[in-house]
């Protein structure tokens, strides 16, 4: 059994000046309980030393895939960082 990490990023997604979180999970194992969810989470930084969840206002769908590794730059020039994940199979 191997056991290796998703992914985490930092990614100033709605340019406030402040780095909200992106987390890609993983997907389901064997033995894993199916009804558990394994998307990926964004958390938009509030400057005040608290998170809250945007993931669905921020366009992020819902996992398909089993995800591992994220990199953030700014991929089209807009001024905007963008992130880029590996998924490489089905949950």
């Amino acid at each position: 059994m191997a056991t290796v990490g998703s992914g985490c990023g930092f990614i100033d997604f709605d340019k406030d000046g402040y780095q909200d979180i992106l987390l890609i999970n993983g997907g389901w194992t064997p033995g894993t309980d199916k009804n558990l969810p394994f998307d990926h989470s964004l958390y938009r930084n509030r400057g005040d030393g608290t998170f809250q969840e945007v993931t669905t206002q921020a366009g992020i769908e819902s996992n398909q895939y089993y995800g591992m590794g994220v990199a953030v730059g700014d991929y089209d020039n807009d001024g905007f960082d963008d992130f880029l994940h590996n998924q490489f199979c089905r949950s």
